[in-house]
C-alpha cells in the first residue's frame, strides 16, 4: 500500500471516534474533580465542532489560520443558520475559561482567592463547558454535520 491516504469517511471516522473518547475523558475528568483537564478537552471539543460548523458553511472561511481557537471562531463570521446565543454563550465561556485559567495560576500578590473558591468557581466553569459541547454537537447534528 502506497501512501498512508484516508477516504473522507475513513477520516470522519477517525476524528468521530477522537471525539468521542475525548467527550468520555472530558466526563470522567469532570466526576473525579478534574476541571482544569474538563476545560482543556471540552476547550478542544468546542473547536472541533466549531471548525466544522464553518467548514460546512461555504460562505465562511475556514482555514487554519481562523480555526485555532474558539476566540477566532468568534472574530470570523458567524454561520447565520445557527443558535445565536449559543454564540454569545461561548464567547462567555471562552472569557472564563481564560479567567479562570490565570487565577488557578496565580501564587502571589495581593487579590489571592483561596484555593477551595477556585476550585468551586473552576467547577462552574467545567460544567459550563461540557454543557456548551452538549449544545454545539446538537446544534451540529441539527444541521446534519
Amino acid at each position: 500500500m502506497a501512501g498512508n491516504s484516508l477516504t473522507k469517511t475513513d477520516h470522519n471516522h477517525n476524528r468521530g471516534t477522537v471525539f468521542a473518547l475525548a467527550y468520555k475523558r472530558a466526563q470522567r475528568a469532570l466526576g473525579a474533580g478534574f476541571y482544569l483537564e474538563t476545560i482543556v478537552i471540552c476547550d478542544s471539543l468546542l473547536t472541533d465542532r466549531l471548525r466544522l460548523i464553518l467548514l460546512s458553511n461555504h460562505e465562511a472561511a475556514a482555514d487554519r489560520a481562523t480555526t485555532g481557537s474558539i476566540v477566532n471562531f468568534l472574530l470570523s463570521q458567524k454561520v447565520i443558520a445557527f443558535d445565536a446565543s449559543l454564540w454569545d454563550d461561548i464567547m462567555d465561556w471562552s472569557r472564563m475559561r481564560n479567567t479562570q485559567a490565570h487565577e488557578m495560576g496565580k501564587i502571589s500578590g495581593d487579590t489571592l482567592v483561596p484555593w477551595r473558591t477556585r476550585l468551586t468557581q473552576a467547577k462552574k466553569v467545567a460544567e459550563a463547558g461540557f454543557s456548551l459541547v452538549n449544545r454545539v454537537s446538537k446544534e451540529a447534528r441539527r444541521h446534519r454535520l
